[in-house]
């Protein structure tokens, strides 16, 4: 179930903020020594969103808007990796979330 909605809003993410490079979702246990529970790597080619450990669905919802965030804004603020524009697409993939509620609740009803 996790895997399916997880996947849903990815779709959904990339069809509505689309990003300049190709992208690729990976949802697997993370190393021992790494606790964070997501990852957006840019690998020169594509954006690698990794999600880590992920048990709860609006966990793992939460961690793909967050690093999708980071593949929007990656680049944009020098070092600063939640700077001014992650804030900004932050901001707008959380509104493209709640956009995927809406088209969820409408299908359902």
């Amino acid at each position: 179930m996790i895997t399916s909605h997880v996947r849903s809003l990815y779709d959904y993410l990339r069809s509505a903020l689309p990003l300049d490079a190709p992208t690729m979702l990976r949802i697997a246990a993370s190393p021992q020594k790494d606790q964070r529970q997501g990852a957006c790597n840019w690998t020169g080619q594509r954006y690698t969103i990794q999600l880590h450990n992920m048990q709860d669905t609006q966990a793992a919802i939460g961690v793909l808007v967050h690093e999708y965030a980071h593949a929007l804004s990656w680049g944009m603020d020098a070092d600063e990796p939640h700077g001014e524009m992650f804030r900004e697409a932050l901001r707008v993939s959380f509104a493209s979330y709640t956009d995927w509620l809406k088209t969820l609740s409408e299908q359902e009803g």
